[in-house]
């Protein structure tokens, strides 16, 4: 994918997501608020009762003064007078509501905000799985088909060079073997090694040992090319001639198509040697249909 296009994408999903997402959540709280105050009103309030006790007198015997006391008259008077209580004016009457019914735009809009945030939940989803999977493909062919590896870090580097401008061949080879063993496929390292021994140290047969070690990994045809070479210029400095003519023919049928093995094609042929033959890329099989007698676009029925 166009990396400015993926940035795009990602831009867009992510706006798209939070600001969806925020509509999405003003729309719930705004359907929630409605709900309850449609609750709260459709509830029926009961009605009050008031009630206005009036001072009614008893000619019971014991009961108090004498100016208490009232005649029948009086008291038939009193029952029939209506009662008033003096607040009755002042309170609301009993409402009876009837519940109200939510309106559906409120729904339509909860519907379309989320609607539109999933689209763009999955959309971001889908990026970030996309590059997921690309990283973990190319983790596991690097893991499965190059063991380069990573060069050597800025730290270990500093020291290595620091040691070898001290003269100190022996503390830069620790340092660069102490990183293999945290990075065995440091191939760098390794070859930075057998050059130490080769060009610094003059030990030509520890540093052929570390090119067959570093041989034995699988790198790209170009390096392992020159790789071979160096460690075929090494066996003929031991004057090791066996061992330099084997690698050239391997070079030659590991290495097709790289100028290490036009190199190592030269030099079998100057030496009057053999020289293997390089694998030939497969071929295709030759279409065996025969030739129609039928116009340009058309083919024969059943094909």
């Amino acid at each position: 994918m166009n990396p400015s296009l993926k940035l795009a994408s990602y831009v867009v999903t992510v706006i798209g997501t939070l600001v969806f997402g925020i509509l999405f959540g003003q729309s719930w709280r705004q359907l929630n608020a409605s709900k309850t105050s449609v609750e709260a009103v459709s509830q029926p309030i009961p009605a009050r009762t008031n009630v206005s006790l009036a001072s009614v007198g008893t000619n019971a015997p014991g009961s108090g003064s004498p100016a208490s006391a009232e005649t029948p008259g009086e008291a038939v008077a009193d029952a029939t007078e209506p009662v008033v209580d003096p607040g009755a004016a002042d309170r609301e009457p009993a409402i009876d509501a009837a519940p109200i019914a939510i309106s559906g735009k409120g729904w339509s809009r909860l519907l379309f905000w989320g609607f539109f945030g999933l689209i763009s939940v999955a959309g971001l989803g889908a990026l970030i799985a996309y590059d997921v999977t690309q990283f973990a493909g190319s983790r596991a062919t690097e893991t499965l088909f190059d063991h380069d590896g990573e060069g050597l870090p800025d730290t270990i580097g500093d020291q290595v060079e620091k040691a070898y401008g001290d003269g100190d061949f022996l503390e830069a080879i620790r340092l660069l073997r102490d990183h293999l063993k945290a990075h065995p496929k440091a191939v760098d390292a390794q070859i930075r090694i057998a050059e130490l021994y080769e060009k610094d140290m003059n030990n030509p047969l520890a540093a052929a040992l570390e090119y067959e070690e570093v041989l034995k990994l699988s790198m790209a045809p170009e390096k392992r090319g020159w790789t071979c070479i160096h460690l075929v210029n090494l066996y003929n400095r031991m004057e090791k001639p066996d061992q330099a003519v084997a690698w050239l023919q391997r070079i030659v049928s590991e290495c097709p198509g790289t100028p290490a093995a036009a190199k190592a094609q030269e030099r079998l042929e100057a030496a009057g040697l053999e020289v293997p033959d390089a694998p030939q890329p497969p071929e295709t099989p030759p279409d065996e249909t025969p030739p129609s007698n039928l116009p340009p676009g058309f083919r024969p029925r059943g094909s």
